[in-house]
């Protein structure tokens, strides 16, 4: 079913717009498996509101057999705030389910402190607050083998391809990376990318 998904999304890529960094062309898309020849689990500490659900968590176990988006960030990034900003809109929308499984990921705990990430994501008069449980992952922190069970010596920001920020990625339920973006601002042609492989899984 995975090599479906990614060999129609190669497909799709071809006539559509995707994912962009700084040395990407607008218009690239990105779709690829883990780096890593292992699923992949990112078991994190949360800021410990009450969306966060547990102040350590489980991305596999709360996913529940779904797919999860997550959406990488730092604090004084604009477009990880436009991004924030949309995905919180489809939600209010109704535009993705309720139970859609989204996540943040704090991706400079070297720079940024848990306080900034707070002020910025997690307090409810921000506008750019996330309604969805924001990770904060140890600067250097490893990934889990989701087969096993098992802590790696893999470091989780190499697990996920060095996401910069804003990066977009889709996680499916067994751990695999299927899909990422790029693309800096907030983007709806990514928004319905982003439905389509959460449809199809």
């Amino acid at each position: 079913m995975r090599c479906y998904i990614l060999t129609l999304l190669l497909l799709t890529s071809l006539f559509s717009v995707g994912c962009i960094t700084s040395s990407m062309p607008d218009d690239q898309v990105d779709t690829n498996e883990s780096l890593e020849d292992f699923p992949l689990n990112v078991i994190s500490p949360t800021l410990g509101r009450d969306v966060d659900i547990t102040t350590n968590y489980n991305l596999l176990d709360q996913a529940n057999n779904r797919s999860t988006l997550i959406l990488w960030v730092g604090a004084g990034c604009s477009g990880c705030h436009d991004w924030t900003q949309m995905l919180r809109s489809e939600l209010e929308n109704g535009n993705f389910s309720n139970e859609s499984h989204i996540v943040t990921i704090h991706r400079y705990p070297k720079f940024e402190s848990t306080t900034q990430v707070y002020n910025v994501y997690g307090n409810e008069s921000s506008n750019e607050y996330a309604p969805w449980p924001i990770l904060m992952p140890q600067d250097g922190a490893f990934v889990w083998n989701a087969a096993t069970g098992d802590l790696t010596d893999v470091k989780l920001t190499d697990a996920f391809d060095n996401p910069v920020t804003p990066t977009l990625q889709i996680i499916d339920s067994e751990g695999f990376l299927i899909w990422q973006s790029r693309t800096y601002w907030a983007d709806t042609n990514v928004i319905e990318e982003i439905s389509t492989v959460l449809n199809m899984l």
